[in-house]
């Protein structure tokens, strides 16, 4: 079953490449859409964020999220049928040296944000997930705890 989980939520976050990071500040939740690339061991979901933003003030102050990926198309899909994945995990900004190289592996699924991802002024993020929640259809929730 721990095999079959993570292929599914290896899949999904391998076809998908966006998602909803949720982060909060003073109580207050605070949601954005995020490009993502996930590692093939599914331990960490990198992104990047201009340091001037929000979304950048919030990670500072309170590392904790949650980032939700689904497979909703623009035409809609049978809530019967779809799959929505949670991540849970504490963010950690790459340090200038290491940034180099996770810029690279991000930029090589999202082509089309290359000059987004290598200004200057944008930061490298790895979330370090340590739990996932399946969710399957309307109600079959399943949970990987990683360790």
């Amino acid at each position: 079953m721990h095999n079959d989980i993570q292929r599914v939520i290896r899949e999904l976050l391998n076809r998908q490449k966006v998602g909803v990071l949720a982060t909060q500040a003073d109580l207050q939740p605070y949601c954005n859409l995020i490009a993502f690339t996930p590692a093939e061991d599914l331990r960490i979901l990198l992104f990047t964020t201009p340091r001037a933003t929000q979304k950048y003030r919030n990670l500072v102050r309170n590392p904790q999220v949650a980032f939700l990926v689904d497979n909703r198309s623009e035409s809609g899909i049978d809530f019967s049928s779809g799959i929505a994945v949670t991540a849970l995990g504490r963010v950690t900004e790459a340090a200038p040296e290491q940034s180099i190289i996770l810029k690279q592996q991000h930029c090589s699924r999202h082509t089309i944000l290359y000059d987004f991802i290598n200004d200057p002024g944008c930061a490298v993020f790895q979330l370090q997930v340590s739990t996932y929640i399946l969710v399957s259809g309307i109600s079959d929730t399943r949970t990987l705890a990683m360790r």
